[in-house]
């Protein structure tokens, strides 16, 4: 990009525009531009990934209204009783996006968490889960849950069923 800058101011007439001037006022131009996209970029980011604790985004509307509360009640006795945050997401995914298990909720500090997310359109679920749990939900009990006690449901359309089923399993498997 700047070597475009540079060669446009160049090719100006020198006799016309005085080069020496521009280049420091082009260079400050193109800083502002890049701050500002980067800014804008930065922003968009933080808003696009901000999902509330023990909240359920649903973009599919695969639960009722009061499915949702249900979850939530439901999700917020889990986070009560472990302390670990957990959240569900329901969005359409594009059809390269069909691994999410590395997606998960917490902060870099304290990486534990669990993060459902549900693509009803591309026909996915995928529970993300912190390192900090990985250890106690490895990924073998957590495909043990999903193939067990959701899989199940879903094929039923039980959906509000299949997560109430999970969020049990794993009460069980992090309250000793």
């Amino acid at each position: 990009m700047l070597n475009f800058i540079k060669n446009s101011v160049t090719s100006y007439n020198p006799e016309s525009q005085n080069i020496n001037i521009m280049k420091p006022f082009l260079k400050f131009t193109l800083s502002l531009c890049l701050l500002l996209c980067f800014s804008i970029n930065s922003q968009a980011q933080q808003k696009s990934t901000n999902i509330p604790t023990g909240k359920i985004v649903d973009n599919e509307n695969l639960f009722t209204k009061a499915e949702i509360k249900a979850l939530e009640s439901h999700i917020s006795e889990f986070i009560k009783n472990t302390k670990i945050p957990m959240s569900i997401v329901v969005a359409s995914m594009p059809n390269n996006v069909s691994d999410t298990s590395e997606w998960s909720i917490g902060t870099i500090e304290s990486p534990k968490g669990i993060i459902v997310v549900i693509s009803k359109s591309s026909k996915v679920i995928s529970f993300g889960i912190g390192k900090e749990l990985s250890k106690t939900l490895t990924k073998e009990k957590v495909d043990e849950i999903l193939n067990t006690q959701v899989l199940p449901e879903f094929s039923k359309k039980q959906y509000k069923i299949g997560i109430s089923n999970s969020i049990n399993e794993f009460l069980k498997l992090l309250v000793h």
